[in-house]
């Protein structure tokens, strides 16, 4: 019985180390993982040349899942700031998508901080450049900040701010 108790405490022993281990060497950071989520996001928000309709409503579904409900959005005009749903998150989403013919949002400069317990700040400088559904070429460049929660498991927006449009 001591022995069956030994090699039950060795065993136990060993599996913590090997969590710790596994953990230091192969898990993701949460900075890493909040620095995935953004890039993520960029590529959904996306919108490929002769995109289907069906492909645009994932696209836009999945968009609302990196926000929390509700999410706070300050973009520096009064019409399109406020407090939105994951829903007209997903809306908006859908209504730009129709806007252009192609749409990509690259993020650059990103930088992550851990505040708090379950909280984190981003920073990076996001890009657009699209072709309107007219043909006009559109280059968009903002430096934002968001902030971050850990809710459910995930890591989610919970507001945006402007800091500054970078003119090109």
């Amino acid at each position: 019985m001591v022995k069956l108790i030994k090699y039950l405490v060795i065993i136990a022993a060993l599996c913590v180390a090997g969590v710790f281990i596994w953990k230091h060497f192969f898990g993701k950071s949460e900075v890493e993982i909040i620095k995935e989520q953004i890039y993520s996001l960029a590529s959904e928000a996306s919108k490929k040349a002769g995109e289907s309709i069906p492909s645009a409503i994932i696209h836009a579904k999945t968009v609302e899942n990196f926000f929390t409900d509700p999410c706070y959005i300050n973009v520096g005009t009064q019409m399109f700031s406020g407090k939105y749903s994951q829903i007209q998150i997903g809306a908006s989403c859908m209504r730009y998508r129709q806007m252009f013919k192609q749409i990509k949002f690259t993020a650059h400069d990103l930088e992550v901080n851990l505040t708090g317990t379950g909280t984190a700040t981003a920073f990076l400088t996001a890009e657009l450049r699209g072709i309107t559904r007219s043909g006009r070429n559109i280059n968009a460049f903002r430096e934002l900040e968001c902030s971050f929660v850990f809710h459910k498991d995930k890591w989610l927006i919970s507001k945006v701010n402007i800091r500054r449009i970078i003119e090109k």
